[in-house]
């Protein structure tokens, strides 16, 4: 696929890790009170908490560059891995169903999946993006669903 074919490259919302971050929140926040308080922590709990929130942020990042969603001219495409990789695409022309999905949580912090069926019922999701109202709309328009 060449550069300027592509319309939108899209990853994963880093707010779609919210609970993620939150959880990283509530370990450091822990040892912020327990360094307050004088109380005594053990110097390889410490170490363990910080090495464990490194690694959730290890995590939530290679979430999100492993999976790379891209809107061309004539496809949508999604590529997966970091050292292999998996592509799936789907035609504009083989699309038969454009779908949205968002629980409450989701809408309230504003990411979702936009799921696309094609005619041979293939599926291609776009997870935990950013914006999936909008993905859609854009996705329909180039369809030609809407003018």
């Amino acid at each position: 696929m060449k550069k300027e074919d592509i319309l939108l490259k899209i990853r994963p919302a880093h707010r779609s890790f919210i609970l993620e971050f939150f959880l990283i929140f509530i370990i450091l926040s822990a040892i912020y009170i327990i360094q307050v308080f004088g109380l005594f922590l053990n110097p390889i709990g410490l170490y363990a908490a910080i090495g464990f929130s490194i690694i959730i942020i290890i995590y939530v990042e290679f979430v999100r560059y492993s999976n790379t969603y891209f809107i061309t001219k004539n496809q949508l495409q999604k590529r997966h891995g970091i050292i292999s990789k998996k592509i799936e695409s789907i035609f504009f022309e083989n699309i038969s169903e454009i779908n949205l999905s968002q629980n409450l949580f989701q809408r309230i912090i504003g990411y979702g999946d936009v799921i696309v069926n094609s005619q041979a019922s293939n599926q291609l999701s776009f997870k935990k993006i950013a914006n999936p109202k909008k993905i859609r709309t854009q996705i329909e328009k180039l369809k030609g669903y809407q003018k």
